[in-house]
């Protein structure tokens, strides 16, 4: 892009979209169209996501978020889909000396998953991690402790078509944790949910991990940038705004839907491959 064209545009031209529509050479005479983002908020995402959900959701649905930022995307779904809602925390498992390489995740339950390719390449086992798999499930349940009450226990997953939704993903990492853990509790069906991801993350989800995927804008993996950048406001969402939000649904639920809880996790389960 010129400088003067750069200028012409001005500062409110998303830069992202205006790659993508000059791709598809979407232009308003001799000036490029100037177009906001996809989604004002996550309130707004979660509108629109619920819509394009709903059809997909039969029978008993459980919708869960992905804390924090998938709560109140999620929230909006649970409304339209009649469902309760709840949330799933996953934490990855750092290596020893690199923390950010995830060696494998750890999920709300108490659920492991390794990943066995960079396992194998650092010569390490589960075993050599157990202190720092102790060490994040300990944080899942001080977390988990913060943004559930008496009114909100977390609910249970088996025979359930569980909704998993977040605000957006980009790697899918974390996403990819939790549906290989929640496939753990035996759910009848596991539909991801998403505003806007990656064209390439979304394939992975469905070929790799054989989910249904519902995702309002699916963007070339090079064009993607992260998801923030899909968003009018993309603020913090505060640990409180969750716990609000849950006992809100859990409060507000059409008589006649079943809410069965899950029985407490008092160890860390058997792990799986990831």
């Amino acid at each position: 892009m010129s400088s003067s064209l750069s200028a012409e545009l001005g500062a409110n031209l998303h830069p992202l979209r205006f790659l993508i529509e000059i791709q598809g050479q979407t232009l308003l005479g001799s000036r490029p169209m100037v177009i906001t983002t996809p989604f004002h908020d996550r309130t707004q995402a979660g509108k629109l996501l619920a819509d394009a959900v709903k059809s997909s959701v039969h029978g008993d649905a459980v919708v869960i978020g992905l804390p924090r930022g998938g709560v109140p995307v999620a929230a909006e779904v649970a409304t339209e889909c009649r469902a309760p809602l709840d949330v799933y925390l996953v934490r990855k498992i750092g290596t020893p000396g690199q923390k950010e390489l995830a060696s494998g995740a750890i999920a709300s339950g108490g659920v492991v998953v390794w990943n066995r390719r960079v396992l194998q390449a650092l010569g390490l086992t589960p075993g050599d991690l157990r202190e720092t798999v102790e060490v994040e499930e300990a944080e899942i349940r001080r977390r988990e402790q913060l943004i559930r009450s008496a009114l909100t226990p977390a609910l249970a997953l088996t025979g359930k078509t569980v909704v998993l939704v977040d605000d957006g993903v980009a790697t899918g990492a974390t996403m990819r944790a939790a549906i290989r853990a929640i496939k753990q509790s035996s759910p009848k069906e596991i539909v991801v949910a998403l505003p806007v991801a990656p064209e390439d993350t979304c394939a992975e989800f469905e070929h790799g991990e054989k989910v249904k995927v519902v995702c309002l804008k699916r963007v070339a993996s090079e064009l993607f940038g992260s998801v923030g950048q899909w968003y009018d406001d993309f603020s913090q969402v505060e640990t409180e705004e969750c716990r609000a939000i849950l006992e809100r649904n859990r409060a507000g639920l059409p008589k006649g839907v079943a809410v069965t809880t899950a029985p407490p996790a008092s160890h860390v389960q058997s792990p799986r491959p990831l």
